[in-house]
């Protein structure tokens, strides 16, 4: 038997986690907007209001481009909160704990979910859901791994492009 020494987690760390958690996820879609309709607006003043064309300003149309493209994978890291994919842990202690977080911050953690994944569309399901039922609403949102796969994108794709775009309108 194989057991590990981590500690578990407290509802005070478990509620700070959350909330460092939405922070980040606003943080990042609110720098999304800002990066991508920036270059927009960049482009579009140097092209359209100062007449300057070149192949080199279109780099930043680009780079909005792809910014905005990113947030895509930004909604679908922060999609389901770590209290929630703490359900689906080995770790029964972590399980136990996170059960307790969402009866005390029901409402703060549904709403949160519900408007992850269901938008404005209604939600009933997932607030009358019971643990089962909940499980299995999650289990295939879960199947994915984009937290890997958003950091993997972030660093070895989206910063490189990033960086090349702005050297390009920069020095071409």
């Amino acid at each position: 038997m194989n057991t590990t020494n981590l500690q578990i987690p407290s509802l005070e760390t478990l509620d700070l986690e959350f909330e460092k958690e939405v922070f980040w996820n606003r943080f990042f879609e609110r720098a999304g907007l800002i990066l991508g309709y920036g270059a927009y607006l960049v482009c579009f003043i140097i092209v359209f209001g100062l007449k300057w064309e070149s192949v080199k300003y279109a780099s930043l149309f680009y780079l909005g481009l792809f910014t905005r493209l990113s947030s895509l994978l930004i909604g679908k890291f922060y999609e389901i909160p770590l209290v929630f994919r703490n359900l689906f842990s080995h770790e029964p202690g972590l399980v136990a704990v996170s059960k307790e977080y969402l009866k005390v911050y029901r409402e703060k953690c549904y709403k949160r979910l519900a408007s992850r994944l269901y938008g404005m569309n209604d939600s009933s399901e997932l607030y009358n859901a019971t643990e089962e039922e909940l499980t299995s609403i999650l289990k295939p949102k879960m199947e994915r791994p984009w937290k890997k796969a958003g950091q993997y994108y972030f660093f070895f794709f989206y910063i490189p492009v990033s960086i090349i775009l702005i050297c390009i309108s920069l020095f071409y």
